[in-house]
């Protein structure tokens, strides 16, 4: 059966008994580029497992340098940071007297500063965190990383001051009394009266980021189960060879004194025609053609010819 579009396999099947279309249901198989095309004749493996990972990100993501894309995470993440941040300070803020401030105290006013106090420390939490997070998962980015950190702290603090006002400002004015100039209600209004206090998160998460960077060891610290064990190195040959030597083992003076059969020789290789133990193979021989008896004892024999024997001997004498 011949279709529209070129002959159809009956069943569905796309010939191979599968029942699938392979490359034209799986953009990311063989011959395909991750993204419904195909890669060209000099596609890798290591182009198909690059595009399996950019078609887990978002389309705009997938495409860009490793480096821009890092500082746009990068940048994204701390603008986002910033509601959060503000939400923070305004729950854990101190709260001013109303009362006391219209009623003219100056001590109520005070609370002003501890205020930006709280806005500071937050934003110094925030810029350690994003240095740090910086440093560990995007230290090779290059130089979005660092322009990310400024724009995004920046437009972080904004928005964090913005919120923060935007939640407890109604709260105040709404106690005011009706008729109030301008500049009560900018006295008691709930707000960032310091704007320096808006770079402190930029410029902490740059420092810190610095100062981890130029530290000499790599940070964060590696565990030691991670290492690879290094590989056997092969000994030098000079070394095996000294470490294959074994001395010559003699046999100790006491034997060689106790047995006279036994030759001597510790200063030197032992005596040619000399058994394992000492003993001359051809002794027997030579003791008949002596003319000795039946004792062994020829004329060389020290014992036979009333020569001294080897010390040790003195006082012994052949049975006859």
């Amino acid at each position: 059966m011949t279709g529209a579009l070129g002959p159809t396999v009956p069943g569905g099947q796309d010939g191979d008994g599968d029942g699938d279309q392979d490359e034209l249901d799986d953009p990311g198989g063989p011959g395909g580029d991750g993204f419904g095309g195909h890669a060209g004749p000099g596609g890798t493996a290591t182009d198909a497992r690059g595009h399996r990972a950019h078609r887990r990100l978002p389309v705009f993501l997938g495409h860009l340098d490793p480096g821009l894309r890092a500082g746009l995470v990068c940048l994204l993440g701390l603008t986002l940071a910033g509601p959060l941040l503000g939400l923070l300070w305004a729950a854990v803020s101190p709260r001013l007297d109303l009362t006391a401030a219209i009623s003219g105290s100056e001590t109520a006013f005070a609370a002003q500063g501890d205020i930006d106090a709280t806005f500071g420390f937050i934003c110094l939490g925030a810029g350690v965190v994003a240095g740090l997070l910086a440093r560990w998962r995007a230290a090779d980015a290059g130089w979005p990383v660092p322009v990310a950190l400024g724009l995004g702290g920046g437009a972080g603090s904004l928005i964090a001051g913005a919120v923060g006002h935007a939640i407890r400002s109604p709260d105040v004015l709404d106690k005011l009394p009706d008729g109030a100039n301008d500049y009560v209600i900018d006295l008691v209004d709930m707000k960032v009266r310091a704007p320096g206090l808006y770079l402190v998160l930029p410029v902490v998460a740059l420092l810190v980021l610095a100062l981890t960077l130029w530290l000499p060891a790599p940070w964060p610290p590696r565990r030691r189960a991670s290492r690879t064990p290094p590989e056997e190195q092969e000994p030098d040959a000079v070394f095996a060879t000294a470490s294959a030597f074994r001395p010559v083992a003699h046999l100790p003076m006491s034997t060689a004194l106790d047995d006279p059969a036994v030759t001597v020789n510790p200063s030197g290789p032992p005596v040619a025609g000399a058994t394992p133990n000492g003993a001359s193979p051809h002794g027997s021989t030579n003791a008949s053609a002596n003319g000795s008896g039946s004792d062994g004892a020829g004329p060389d024999d020290p014992a036979s010819s009333g020569a001294p024997g080897p010390p040790g001997e003195h006082g012994r004498r052949m049975p006859g």
